[in-house]
């Protein structure tokens, strides 16, 4: 995780280069370096929430259910997937063995490549967390 005064340089440096080019730039951090792992972590949980309507404690609660398994997975995927957080992050955060999450990481791909029926609904929780991502990340350094 990095202080508030990183952040800040990285959106400043967003704004000069956006003004030296002439288009919007947005610096998008690989993983191991600077990210904004807290915003990811909002926006993913925002966007599963959303798309399976339930509670992120009614996702992530201790069940082998379907309804919670699979929104799980979704959320896991996206913050690795999409937002680039290593597995290891994601295993905390989720109280789960990394292998664990590698594994519903790759389930989530199989639905994905099979055009499974649940593959819109995955599509859908990925494009919603980024839109929100976009919107955090913007509202969070809109002041600097």
């Amino acid at each position: 995780m990095y202080d508030m005064n990183t952040l800040i340089a990285i959106k400043k440096a967003e704004k000069y280069l956006s003004q030296v080019i002439g288009k919007r730039v947005l610096i998008v951090i690989k993983q191991n370096d600077y990210r904004c792992i807290d915003i990811a972590d909002k926006a993913a949980k925002e966007a599963v929430c959303a798309v399976y309507k339930l509670t992120w404690d009614e996702i992530n609660k201790k069940t082998r259910c379907s309804q919670a398994v699979i929104p799980r997975q979704v959320y896991q995927y996206i913050m690795v997937e999409t937002f680039g957080i290593h597995k290891n992050e994601v295993a905390k955060e989720t109280q789960l063995h990394r292998t664990t999450v590698l594994h519903n990481i790759n389930t989530i791909k199989g639905y994905l490549n099979i055009k499974d029926p649940l593959a819109e609904r995955i599509k859908t929780a990925v494009e919603f967390a980024k839109y929100l991502f976009q919107k955090y990340y913007e509202d969070a350094f809109n002041d600097t």
